[in-house]
């Protein structure tokens, strides 16, 4: 132990975005030896870097305006579909009307109104048994979540109950193959929405916790190659750990941490590596024992 350690081992309370910074400033450092339980610390901050990168990514990507436009756009286009295929159904119900029985035989005939009827009757049969009750609202006036659950169990539907064929003789097989690949995008953009939200939902004070003490881990796994009867590895602790004292002093020219953030927007990269006066390392010195008593 040295009495530096606490020094180096103090990370300053800093925002999210700092904090990352100076892990991934720290990691990208190299350390001229090493053992498995800086390896093993090194790896576990990391992944929770990777945690934290991912995280800020789908805050904003989820609050990308251009995203959610073209994810609105999508879903009307899939409602307008669906409208289409009720529509369909729908209007070959016309055929039914009681006003064309006023066409004689030969125009009956000559107007195939036999068939027409035969499918008006199929497309009435269709509208009873896949949607029942269920409007077009119902469908698609429902989240996205709802409407994507409701439109595959139709869809599913359709094929266990082999009406496939029936569909596609009355609304058109390029309707229902539009559908079908509009429903596998539909889902996917719904799973994308989903974790896009657990994302932007993710407390950044836990992150920021859950970063710090694993960057307090591995500070502490680093420190652990000191020997004082090396004084060299005293010194490859400090320059390995100097960007956490480099930090520090920035914060106490600069207390206004929005500052700092400032920094971080205008550089790739936060350099937290600039030469400073460097701790001299030495062993704690124990505390004298208190003298023993005298005899009375």
């Amino acid at each position: 132990m040295n009495i530096y350690a606490l020094e180096l081992a103090r990370i300053p309370n800093v925002s999210l975005k700092i904090l990352l910074r100076l892990c991934k400033t720290i990691l990208r450092g190299e350390l001229p030896q090493t053992h498995s339980m800086i390896e093993a610390a090194a790896e576990n901050l990391q992944a929770y870097v990777d945690i934290v990168n991912a995280a800020l990514i789908a805050r904003i990507v989820g609050s990308n305006p251009a995203l959610l436009a073209t994810e609105m756009s999508f879903d009307r286009a899939v409602d307008a579909l669906w409208a289409q295929l009720l529509r369909r159904l729908d209007d070959a119900l016309a055929y039914e009307h009681s006003g064309l029985d006023m066409l004689t035989d030969e125009q009956s005939l000559a107007a195939e109104l036999a068939h027409s009827r035969a499918q008006a009757q199929r497309a009435r049969d269709l509208l009873t048994r896949v949607f029942g009750s269920t409007t077009l609202s119902d469908l698609v006036k429902v989240t996205f979540v709802e409407q994507a659950e409701s439109t595959a169990t139709i869809l599913r539907m359709i094929e266990q109950e082999g009406l496939r064929q029936d569909f596609e003789d009355i609304v058109g097989a390029q309707l229902m193959r539009t559908l079908d690949n509009c429903q596998l995008r539909y889902e996917t953009m719904i799973d994308d929405r989903l974790n896009r939200q657990r994302g932007m939902g993710q407390d950044h004070r836990e992150l920021r916790n859950q970063l710090r003490w694993r960057l307090i881990a591995y500070v502490n796994a680093v420190q652990s190659l000191y020997q004082p009867a090396q004084p060299e590895t005293g010194e490859q602790v400090v320059a390995h750990l100097q960007s956490i004292l480099t930090l520090r002093e920035s914060l106490s020219r600069n207390t206004n941490e929005a500052e700092l953030e400032a920094e971080l927007e205008d550089f790739a990269e936060l350099d937290l590596s600039a030469p400073a006066p460097a701790p001299v390392l030495m062993p704690v010195l124990e505390p004298e024992a208190a003298p023993a008593p005298a005899p009375e």
